[in-house]
């Protein structure tokens, strides 16, 4: 008998390997290195042409199948293009929506088996420019008391004048975080008192919340891809997407840059500028679409549907950026305005 004491009650629990900070990130761990070869090979069997291999088609054969293949529905050449991603540092409220997607594969973090010890949650947009509660009450302290040396123990009359402060000064949404704060905390300590006490994670788990930091292995094409952009980049998506996919868009560039090559006649050539077209053919499905596709009575606001079901009707897809059309929009009203979809 071993007089070693064992910390957890079941023995197929392991520490979860710590989050990074800095929010999420994506790495390509493998795609089709000739994408837009492929997609040329592929549309062009409907003109009845077959080259022998990727290293046939010019590049100018590259761009323009890429362009000709989204003037129709036929998007099967899509399918040739493969991309397997590592997305880590997205909340688990992200990964329920990620996996509705069926014409993908996943492999998620458990947290039945793997201990979060450190609790990483991910705080929400809403609080986006605030700071931890505690960094609040000290600058607090410093406005009222400059070059006081800020007291250990809270019960100290000055800290408590300044902790008064704190809250008449504060924000509403530093408030929030506040609140958010003294809950995080809460549920990390109850956490992993259960967890040390014996309870094993699977029952423990039932605490942790939804943003809780969690990391997914994402496997799909770029048809499946394309059209999961177009609904998760609409105004109507959380926001929470838009930052994955900047994360998405960085990181299918970097492995055209570091990783893919293509061979042209008997030369090698890097991919980077395949990756770089890809890359623009991802928006909302209103830009797919020429329309606004989320028009009944459950969907939500949108910062630009009065423009794209109004003036823009007139206007080719292709110029609803450009600032001397009239309604125009601007990428920052979908991609970064997390509150798009609300009505304030």
């Amino acid at each position: 008998m071993t007089k070693e004491v064992q910390k957890w009650a079941d023995r197929a629990m392991y520490a979860a390997k710590p989050m990074e900070a800095g929010g999420p990130k994506v790495v390509v761990l493998s795609a089709s290195n000739d994408p837009l070869g492929e997609i040329a090979a592929a549309t062009m069997t409907y003109e009845g042409k077959f080259p022998g291999g990727l290293h046939e088609i010019t590049d100018e054969q590259r761009r323009f199948y890429l362009d000709d293949v989204f003037k129709a529905r036929r998007w099967a050449p899509l399918e040739f293009v493969n991309f397997h991603f590592l997305i880590s540092g997205v909340t688990r409220a992200f990964t329920h929506q990620m996996v509705r997607q069926r014409t993908a594969v996943y492999a998620q973090e458990s947290v039945r088996f793997a201990v979060k010890e450190d609790v990483p949650v991910q705080m929400p947009a809403s609080l986006d420019g605030t700071v931890p509660w505690q960094e609040w009450v000290v600058k607090c302290y410093g406005d009222l008391f400059p070059g006081d040396e800020i007291p250990c123990r809270e019960k100290n009359e000055r800290w408590k004048l300044a902790f008064k402060h704190a809250n008449q000064q504060a924000s509403r949404e530093q408030l929030w975080r506040k609140l958010w704060d003294q809950h995080v905390e809460s549920i990390s300590t109850v956490y992993n008192a259960l967890i040390d006490s014996g309870m094993p994670a699977e029952d423990a788990r039932g605490l942790l919340p939804t943003n809780l930091q969690t990391r997914i292995h994402y496997c799909t094409n770029l048809r499946n891809l394309y059209e999961h952009a177009g609904n998760r980049l609409c105004t109507q998506a959380q926001h929470e997407w838009k930052v994955v996919w900047v994360q998405i868009l960085s990181a299918l560039r970097e492995y055209g840059d570091d990783v893919a090559s293509y061979r042209l006649g008997d030369e090698w050539h890097g991919s980077l500028w395949q990756f770089e077209e890809l890359c623009k053919v991802f928006k909302p499905i209103c830009y797919q679409t020429g329309k606004c596709e989320f028009m009944s009575s459950a969907d939500r606001y949108c910062a630009i549907r009065d423009r794209v079901q109004g003036p823009l009707q007139k206007v080719p897809v292709s110029m609803w950026e450009y600032k001397s059309t009239t309604g125009n929009i601007q990428p920052e009203e979908w991609m970064n305005n997390h509150a798009a979809a609300r009505i304030s």
